[in-house]
């Protein structure tokens, strides 16, 4: 009895995904996709829309942004939360 042989090559490609579930009554939440790092400016303000949503990190706040200089009255200028 002869055989019948079939060579077949595929090519799927690989897919990776993260996976995050977070419940409260019921609901599922979505996965915050934002920045996780902020630093304070002088004139306006920065919001992070976590609201609801499942975070993966902590949320780092940087340090006040502060810089000297030297003015025409023999002082000091200080720049506080200025760019």
């Amino acid at each position: 009895m002869d055989c019948l042989c079939l060579s077949v090559e595929l090519d799927i490609p690989e897919y990776e995904a993260e996976l995050y579930r977070a419940s409260a009554g019921g609901e599922t939440a979505e996965r915050y996709t934002g920045e996780y790092e902020v630093t304070p400016k002088a004139k306006e303000e920065t919001v992070l829309e976590t609201n609801g949503k499942l975070m993966t990190n902590n949320v780092t706040v940087k340090k006040v942004p502060i810089y000297k200089t030297a003015n025409s009255q023999n002082g000091t200028t200080v720049y506080i939360a200025s760019e």
